[in-house]
């Protein structure tokens, strides 16, 4: 196996006050949007996971971030590059970096953006089923630095299977929030919480 190292986000608010006040959801939003940025600017190969994550009538996405990389040097660049941001720094506790052992054969999962056509897509059947499967996925409210717009950024989880490249093995690399695509299918391991 490709070596592959990886670190989580945690949510983790210490005071009580500043966590009866905060909404943990804007958290995650913004904490998303930092890594986004950070993978976006440094040009980064970065594997974003979410293993709290749950889908269904009540779709969450959890309250971990967990990043993958192909060298230490890759993860340690991204780990430097937001642990000062204050929605990070304040927020978050961030774990220390650790190797995925070459001897894991436990289970891969995929992490994808689901994506919704446009209302002005010619397929309005289409939209209409994909907005009814988009409610069980859990989401984050972003916003695009380039147009300005605000938009929700469905992710979908699967196990992985033939179609899906480990992550480091090939040439399906992530997109810039960290997410597998259809042309682009890659999984990562599914690690037990540390």
């Amino acid at each position: 196996m490709t070596p592959l190292y990886y670190s989580e986000l945690v949510l983790q608010i210490a005071d009580p006050e500043e966590a009866a006040a905060a909404n943990s959801s804007s958290l995650m939003n913004q904490a998303y949007g930092v890594i986004h940025g950070a993978i976006r600017v440094r040009g980064l190969s970065i594997g974003v996971a979410l293993p709290d994550m749950k889908s269904g009538p009540k779709p969450t996405p959890g309250q971990r971030f967990r990043l993958f990389a192909q060298s230490a040097e890759v993860l340690r660049e991204m780990l430097n590059s937001i642990a000062e941001h204050p929605g990070i720094a304040q927020f978050f506790a961030i774990t220390r970096m650790q190797e995925v052992p070459s001897t894991y054969d436990g289970p891969w999962e995929s992490y994808r953006r689901f994506r919704v056509p446009t209302r002005s897509s010619r397929t309005q059947d289409v939209r209409a089923r994909r907005l009814d499967e988009a409610r069980s996925q859990p989401h984050f409210k972003l916003g695009s630095r380039s147009t300005g717009q605000a938009f929700i950024l469905h992710v979908q989880r699967e196990a992985a299977n033939e179609a899906h490249q480990p992550f480091g093995t090939g040439p399906a690399l992530p997109d810039s929030y960290g997410l597998a695509s259809k042309e682009r299918l890659f999984s990562v391991p599914a690690l037990k919480a540390a």
